[in-house]
């Protein structure tokens, strides 16, 4: 017997948020949520297929276009697509060509949904509503997002589509892993000072790895990692990497695949939201770039690499080494208290610095690999600074570029251990009245390839 045909009306909102759909060979129901209603209300009964569209702060809907079809007594939507002030979504469902269109009136929005639904969808309307416009609470959510550049998702065409839209900053990233892709990813936003998180996809028994992003950095780019695995009908992502305007670069999470992509915003913007296609796993990934605050006529200065307030006085000399690896730098400090270093199979694998900045230890980040062989550590006495920095690098057989072989630190009160091997190269770092207080460099996933430093003159 055929389900009962029954009226509904969402009414009017100030802004359609979110709208998804579940279709079989017709749309079998549809769901709106509103910036005004956090309890969306499912019309219809729920299909084998979903899909649907999540929209940033600063986007609304303009037009509605749907197709239909007649079967047996009824007719039912087939497909339906939305178009924004950004883009068209969809279309989702099956289209036929039997088509219809609403279009919102000139400074207007499509705010809210009626129609009418059994177990199938059998007719859609809508109301129209002024464009939304910024309240003095949410004014600079939608400054930054109206700022911020939309890449396009790379991936697959699974899953739903969802979206983040623009925020002040990403503080963590974590990053779950399937069988043969990334089953899950969580983001952990900063917006008017608050914490905002947003999850997609399923988490399986294998947890989720986190990427933490420094207070004074911010993601620049991200590497996106695709194939189509057996079982699915598009592409998967495979493996996410992550990469800092300081230098840090995240280990890859996942498994290599078959196409690679680069989200990067052409002027060398910050990476402030994330959008993408998700279900049991994440089919695809784009990002919203914002200009950063030590960016200038499209290009990177030199303070968006060292930490606010840090740099007066310092001066940045040239890194010693090899060519290859990520570019990395802590900045400049007050002081250096400690250097722990790393030895490989070949040559220094890795090192960290831990610094003084306002009488207070400040630990910088790791770069390069640890290994089985724990690192050696080097810790200045209170008023010991460090004068210069021997660096040794060679090229080794195996390695594409020249990498560092040896470390050696003196202050003004001693010369420390040899950290590593002799290279076939050798060169001192530093500046007649000046001390060392930070390194700059270039490392691989594996081993260091170069090595330079920030150094103050000393105070008399």
């Amino acid at each position: 017997m055929a389900a009962a045909t029954m009226s509904w009306d969402d009414g009017k909102h100030m802004r359609v948020k979110r709208v998804q759909v579940t279709y079989e060979d017709v749309i079998k129901s549809i769901e709106a949520e509103y910036d005004d209603d956090q309890n969306p209300k499912r019309h219809g009964t729920p299909g084998k297929k979903s899909d649907g569209v999540s929209l940033s702060p600063d986007e609304y809907i303009t037009d509605v276009t749907g197709y239909y079809k007649t079967t047996g007594n009824e007719d039912a939507i087939a497909a339906l697509a939305f178009k924004t002030n950004k883009t068209q979504y969809g279309p989702y469902g099956n289209k036929t060509q039997n088509q219809f269109s609403i279009h919102a009136p000139k400074d207007n929005q499509i705010a809210g949904f009626q129609g009418i639904s059994s177990n199938v969808l059998n007719s859609i309307d809508v109301h129209f509503a002024p464009l939304p416009s910024s309240s003095p609470s949410d004014s600079s959510t939608l400054s930054s997002a109206s700022q911020a550049n939309k890449v396009d998702a790379q991936g697959g065409k699974g899953g739903t589509s969802w979206d983040d839209g623009a925020h002040d900053h990403v503080r963590k990233v974590y990053v779950g892993q399937g069988e043969s892709s990334v089953s899950y990813v969580k983001f952990e936003y900063e917006k008017n000072g608050k914490k905002e998180t947003h999850e997609y996809g399923k988490k399986t028994l294998l947890g989720a790895e986190v990427f933490e992003v420094d207070p004074d950095d911010y993601i620049t780019s991200v590497e996106v990692q695709s194939d189509r695995i057996f079982g699915q009908d598009t592409d998967v992502i495979t493996c996410l990497i992550f990469k800092t305007a300081k230098g840090k670069t995240s280990p890859p999470f996942g498994l290599e695949g078959a196409q690679k992509y680069e989200l990067k915003d052409k002027n060398g913007g910050k990476l402030v939201g994330f959008h993408g296609r998700a279900g049991e796993v994440l089919h695809a990934l784009g990002a919203y770039f914002a200009p950063s605050s030590s960016t200038s006529s499209g290009g990177r200065t030199s303070s968006s690499t060292q930490p606010a307030g840090s740099a007066a006085g310092a001066k940045k000399l040239e890194a010693k080494g090899g060519n290859a690896g990520n570019p990395w730098d802590d900045g400049p400090h007050d002081g250096v208290k400690k250097v722990y270093v790393g030895q490989g199979e070949s040559g220094v694998s890795y090192v960290k610095f831990v610094y003084e900045k306002d009488s207070k230890e400040v630990p910088g980040n790791d770069h390069g690999k640890k290994t089985l062989l724990a690192p050696e550590e080097f810790v200045l006495d209170p008023n010991e600074y460090i004068t210069a920095v021997e660096i040794n690098y060679d090229n080794i057989f195996g390695t594409d570029s020249e990498i560092i072989t040896m470390l050696r630190f003196t202050t003004n009160k001693r010369t420390s251990p040899p950290f590593g091997l002799e290279g076939a190269k050798s060169v001192l770092l530093k500046e007649d009245g000046h001390k060392v207080v930070g390194f700059h460099g270039k490392a691989g996933a594996d081993i260091l390839h170069q090595v330079g430093v920030h150094v103050k003159p000393i105070s008399k």
